[in-house]
């Protein structure tokens, strides 16, 4: 498994539990099916940068901040 698509799951996953969205709901605001949103939080799909840039614009979030991978305490 690709190091960076791991990191990107997991920033997706948490950037998605701090806005209290479930995978269903970001998926249904994304266009995207909700497993696929699993797969990529799981790191078991590649996403391309067209579905960042639409993840992170649901999410607020910078589409760098999907490839954050500092070690953070709490």
């Amino acid at each position: 498994m690709d190091k960076k698509v791991t990191v990107v799951g997991k920033n997706l996953k948490k950037h998605r539990k701090e806005k209290n969205l479930t995978q269903e709901r970001l998926a249904s605001r994304s266009g995207y099916h909700r497993t696929y949103i699993s797969a990529l939080e799981r790191g078991r799909a590649n996403p391309t940068v067209n579905t960042l840039a639409n993840l992170s614009q649901q999410l607020g979030i910078q589409i760098h901040d999907l490839f954050d991978d500092t070690k953070r305490n709490g």
